[in-house]
């Protein structure tokens, strides 16, 4: 009788807890610009209560901004960390300088190449990302893609020529290829055990190969051997 009364108390106390989980998400409260405020409104509160409920989250599964007016006034994305089935993002010519999307575990596509200005921080970690590449208009300074284990190949553009930029890709298990002109002061690539190419102009003076038993490709000069400044590989 005690085992069932126990065992009563710990179900309902699970259930407890997924309620508050799943408790609704005030729009207002969380969602800090108000041009993205209004876009998850338009989109995604479909009951127009001014609250997310958990069946209102699970159905945004893809964010695109590239089309929606004054996206040029949206300079941050705080919020976006409610969406947690968020699987496609497409920022349009925003001007974010910092893009956090570590909550949003499932997101597996992310254009970014419209932004208007310099990011000074990318954070990946732990999404599904697939692949990751932007155009010489959009900058980034730094870029953790860690643990992004589905993760094959990045292109992007890091940082400017007199400056340098780093990622960090540790735990990228999938990762094929680095490549595009990216001026790195660092590079983290521990336990990338897949990677095959490393194709990029770099600042950094020592990189460490040694979890890249698969490698095929080291060109770290780019443009020119000029702005290479390795000396050692480990």
């Amino acid at each position: 009788m005690r085992k069932l009364f126990l065992l009563c108390a710990l179900l309902l106390l699970l259930c407890s807890a997924g309620d508050m989980a799943r408790a609704d998400v005030v729009i207002d409260n969380v969602f800090d610009n108000s041009i993205f405020r209004n876009y998850i409104k338009y989109h995604f509160d479909t009951d127009k209560d001014g609250l997310l409920s958990d069946t209102e989250i699970s159905a945004a599964v893809s964010v695109d901004l590239s089309t929606w007016p004054s996206v040029e006034s949206i300079s941050t994305l705080n919020g976006i960390q409610y969406l947690t089935s968020l699987r496609s993002l497409t920022t349009g010519a925003t001007n974010l300088t910092r893009l956090d999307m570590t909550s949003n575990t499932e997101l597996v596509s992310l254009d970014i190449s419209a932004n208007k200005k310099i990011f000074d921080t990318v954070n990946l970690s732990g999404t599904k990302i697939r692949m990751l590449y932007n155009t010489s208009s959009c900058r980034i300074e730094y870029l953790d893609v860690r643990n992004c284990t589905a993760l094959k190949y990045i292109e992007v553009w890091i940082s400017y020529i007199n400056t340098g930029g780093t990622i960090n890709a540790s735990g990228c298990t999938a990762l094929e290829t680095i490549e595009g002109s990216l001026f790195l002061s660092s590079l983290d690539i521990s336990g990338c055990t897949a990677l095959e190419h490393i194709n990029c102009s770099s600042y950094f003076r020592v990189l460490d190969l040694s979890h890249c038993a698969s490698l095929k490709l080291l060109n770290v000069n780019g443009i020119s051997p000029y702005y290479s400044k390795l000396k050692a590989l480990r």
